[in-house]
């Protein structure tokens, strides 16, 4: 079995079961905290995501191709990560505090307070975890999104089910399984015999910055194109509207597992390659990305009002509506997350940047005109169109730097005559989605 191939299984069946105890855990949440509840929760929680993206300046997908191309040394990129931790976490968590007590009245501020640490723990989680992509460690990666996502569950049993703490048991609980993430992924990166010197070297840190530069900029206007629908919903309507959506948009990103298992491998694996391979890879694996996200898009559509009435209850049915419309996007957009981890992993992550910000300015726009007016209606039908027009975009500029026609990556309906056409020599269906030439 190639390293790729186990690679991408491995990650694919540790989402199923991240799955499955998220699953639990927003059943836990939906039903003891209720719509609004829930809504306050998924606002309190977005707020730190958003400044660790501010934070990250792009140094851990810097770690993961820098460590993959052998130009620096695994232990002195650790070390620069933890000063880079050190300095940035502590000038952001400052940042918020002052912000958070600076202006009078902040939306729900005794709640936001208690997640201050999570901005450290979360970017040294995100820091360390592009060190270990890079020496493509995805067994240690896998792991601590395990350890991240069975804590949560345990401690959202015990804080909300056990001591009906409600909102801020939810908010312990999230702050304490990001403090046991980041404690297991430093333990699991620690390089052996190793001393923290506290210097951090500058054209380690220059280098980082420049190529990190586009692909935080499309990480961050990403991250809006994911999220600035639950700003804007808990601005112009409320947190019980937000509760309802938030369990829509969790419950259709589920699909994404796929292409999220495939890229976080298929860009440490491309990134050591030359083009011709890299671009074999991609073409055979989004053919499949598309053709599973498909499959599965379709069955939740039918079965997605039976799901949300019968585990989150009937006080989130309002939900259905929204869900559909969102699933119906997230199928172009799994091809985006492949060929993106493609463009980054040669370079080119410059045209990941020019779609994230299409997309994100025609969501954005879409979003203002239409909360207004048709609520989490008109926003799940904003990210939708979104999502589509990021997966067109994608393929029509991998078509162009790969030199393959667009059918190459969507014939997912012939995938044994791609095969023959690339891996000839390799055999066997797997064995040729997974191996170069």
């Amino acid at each position: 079995m190639s390293s790729l191939k186990k690679n991408v299984l491995l990650t694919f069946f540790t989402d199923v079961s991240n799955l499955g105890f998220g699953i639990l855990s927003s059943i836990i949440t939906a039903r003891w905290l209720g719509p609004e509840g829930k809504g306050i929760f998924a606002f309190v929680t977005l707020v730190p995501g958003i400044i660790v993206m501010l934070g990250n300046f792009g140094i851990a997908q810097s770690a993961t191709y820098f460590i993959g191309q052998n130009k620096y040394d695994k232990d002195e990129v650790f070390n620069n990560i933890i000063i880079w931790l050190l300095i940035s976490g502590t000038a952001l968590a400052s940042i918020s505090l002052a912000t958070l007590y600076s202006i009078p009245k902040f939306i729900y501020r005794d709640y936001l307070v208690i997640l201050i640490p999570t901005i450290y723990f979360q970017l040294g989680s995100r820091l360390l975890l592009g060190s270990l992509l890079g020496q493509q460690k995805i067994n240690e990666y896998n792991q601590s999104r395990l350890v991240k996502s069975i804590s949560l569950l345990v401690l959202y049993i015990c804080f909300i089910v056990f001591l009906g703490w409600e909102v801020k048991g939810a908010l312990f609980a999230w702050l304490l399984s990001n403090l046991l993430e980041f404690c297991f992924i430093l333990i699991k990166a620690y390089p052996r015999n190793y001393s923290i010197k506290l210097t951090i070297r500058r054209s380690w840190l220059k280098e980082s910055l420049n190529y990190g530069k586009k692909i935080y900029l499309s990480n961050l206007v990403n991250f809006i194109n994911y999220r600035i629908d639950r700003l804007l919903i808990i601005s112009f309507l409320n947190p019980f509207q937000l509760g309802l959506y938030s369990v829509a948009s969790n419950l259709a990103e589920k699909i994404w597992m796929i292409p999220d298992a495939i890229s976080t491998v298929l860009f440490p694996k491309v990134s050591s390659k030359n083009k011709n391979d890299a671009s074999n890879i991609t073409k055979v694996i989004s053919s499949v990305t598309v053709g599973l996200a498909l499959l599965f898009s379709t069955l939740m559509i039918f079965i997605g009002s039976w799901i949300i009435n019968t585990l989150f209850g009937t006080d989130f049915k309002d939900a259905f509506l929204p869900f559909a419309i969102l699933v119906i996007g997230t199928a172009p957009f799994s091809l985006f997350k492949v060929i993106a981890a493609y463009f980054s992993g040669i370079g080119k992550q410059s045209y990941v940047l020019r779609i994230t910000i299409i997309i994100s300015t025609v969501n954005v726009i879409m979003n203002l005109f239409l909360i207004p007016r048709y609520g989490i209606i008109g926003a799940s039908l904003s990210s939708s169109i979104s999502y589509s027009l990021g997966g067109a975009l994608a393929l029509y500029w991998a078509s162009r730097i790969s030199g393959y026609s667009v059918s190459h990556f969507l014939s997912f309906w012939k995938i044994k005559n791609i095969e023959k056409a690339t891996h000839k020599r390799k055999g066997g269906l797997i064995n040729g989605l997974f191996e170069t030439k």
